[in-house]
């Protein structure tokens, strides 16, 4: 068993979190903290993350953490230049992550991945004010498998 604060500065919400067969947890939410643990954990190592980089009101966010709570093994932002959260997660055998949650911004991570690959998905348009979203990250949390308003 373990606990430990997962957050920045201001305000931080998690609202999903879902656990793989080695036991590591995987939590969502969102945050208003441009200093959420991205780049570096506690420790100082290094984290892996698709996105680093804090850009809107509030971001969504998925984190990684081994299975004693100790070693954040990814951390990435979800988000566009507006509001997002992150709502629900779920995890497959291979380790990718499916993150449920609403975003109120035209520029959410669709057409590209933050390397400029193509991102595939089912709506790519952006249709109101809130619009839901579903995206699958690698195992890794460096690729955007997939995102779909």
């Amino acid at each position: 068993m373990y606990s430990t604060f997962l957050g920045g500065f201001r305000n931080d919400y998690g609202t999903g979190i879902a656990i793989d067969t080695d036991g590591n947890a995987y939590v969502t939410g969102y945050t208003r903290s441009d200093d959420f643990p991205m780049t570096k954990t506690l420790g100082g190592d290094l984290a892996p993350g698709y996105n680093q980089i804090f850009s809107g009101d509030f971001d969504g966010f998925v984190v990684k953490l081994n299975a004693t709570g100790t070693q954040l093994l990814y951390s990435t932002y979800l988000g566009g230049s507006s509001y997002e959260g992150g709502y629900g997660i779920a995890i497959d055998n291979y380790g990718n992550a499916y993150v449920i949650g609403i975003t109120q911004s035209s520029g959410f991570p669709m057409n590209k991945t933050i390397g400029g690959d193509p991102a595939p998905g089912y709506d790519k348009t952006f249709n109101g004010v809130n619009d839901a979203f579903v995206v699958k990250l690698n195992a890794t949390g460096t690729q955007l498998l997939y995102s779909t308003f």
